[in-house]
């Protein structure tokens, strides 16, 4: 997608790892104005466009409309788009909407705002799960600009699923600056905010979904500086985060790519003991052209325990 002076233009390419391969198709969309948000559909047959005060999803083949909307008020942000581009999300005033598609168009499916009529709370970020079926938000509170809310609702009932919050320290402004979900029904959702530098908040949330149908705090960490854009691996073992090794507010041009690792390939259950079977799950988060392996190693008689290792 690249933005011109007339609009946005779609342009499609072969499905071909040739270099400079010609685009087969290209599609005009008249937008005029600032532009905040492109997203494509899992499939690339649907494309959302959003900016401050506006939002409208198109389709990548004909450039026709299937959805446009301005918020009830403020300013529109915190654009997600499902797989498919059957449902989508954005953020109007404190609230988050959901709309999906249906036999008469995309009709409102959700409206969720936990802080409701209560002021100083401000919806920096929405997502979707590949499925719809769940929503994410994140708030910041603008009364002290130190305090990240994170909350996660199932979309066909608005039950809330998971709540949380991280207060930073004085004098540092603890933004939440991204989200991304991973899984088909956002098994993991992560969170990357702007942070305290070494204070008592964290600057990325790892949340995993749970047995009873909700969440869990997975994984805090925290860092020296401010994280912005944070996206997880497709298996969800790692999570990668960018930013700055700094606060962002302490200015400077220096960037950061940090790398962390939320479980192992290789997962272990049981005790080996002669004519017991284990079992074990090897999942190597690598390239699918890549050929890989694990050792599994075995003695010809029982393990000798020493005292230094009865703690293992």
């Amino acid at each position: 997608a690249v933005k011109e002076s007339s609009g946005v233009r779609i342009v499609r390419f072969p499905a071909t790892t040739a270099p400079q391969s010609s685009p087969v198709a290209q599609t005009l969309i008249p937008w005029f104005g600032s532009l905040s948000t492109v997203l494509f559909d899992g499939h690339g047959q649907r494309v959302l466009l959003g900016s401050g005060a506006y939002c409208e999803l198109r389709d990548v083949g004909s450039g026709a409309q299937l959805f446009s909307k301005y918020p009830s008020s403020g300013s529109s942000l915190g654009h997600a788009l499902a797989s498919g581009g059957r449902a989508l999300a954005f953020a109007s005033d404190d609230a988050v909407v959901v709309y999906s598609d249906g036999p008469s168009g995309f009709t409102l499916t959700r409206t969720l705002a936990p802080f409701a009529g209560l002021g100083n709370y401000w919806l920096r970020e929405a997502r979707l799960s590949q499925d719809g079926s769940v929503v994410v938000a994140a708030y910041i509170e603008t009364s002290t600009w130190r305090t990240a809310h994170l909350f996660v609702w199932e979309v066909s009932t608005g039950a809330q699923l998971w709540s949380g919050s991280w207060t930073g320290a004085a004098g540092l402004q603890n933004i939440p600056s991204d989200l991304d979900l991973q899984g088909k029904s956002g098994e993991r959702i992560a969170m990357s905010s702007r942070g305290d530098e070494t204070g008592p908040a964290p600057e990325l949330v790892v949340l995993e979904s749970n047995a009873s149908g909700g969440y869990d705090l997975a994984a805090e960490f925290n860092r020296p500086g401010s994280l912005m854009a944070v996206e997880f691996c497709p298996l969800g073992r790692r999570v990668a985060a960018a930013g700055r090794p700094g606060h962002l507010s302490d200015g400077g041009v220096s960037s950061v790519v940090e790398l962390f690792e939320l479980e192992s390939d290789l997962r272990l259950e049981g005790l080996p003991r002669v004519g017991q079977l284990i079992e074990f799950e090897f999942e190597p988060d690598v390239p699918a052209q890549a050929t890989p392996f694990c050792w599994l190693l075995d003695s010809a008689g029982p393990a000798e325990r020493s005292e230094e290792h009865t703690s293992e």
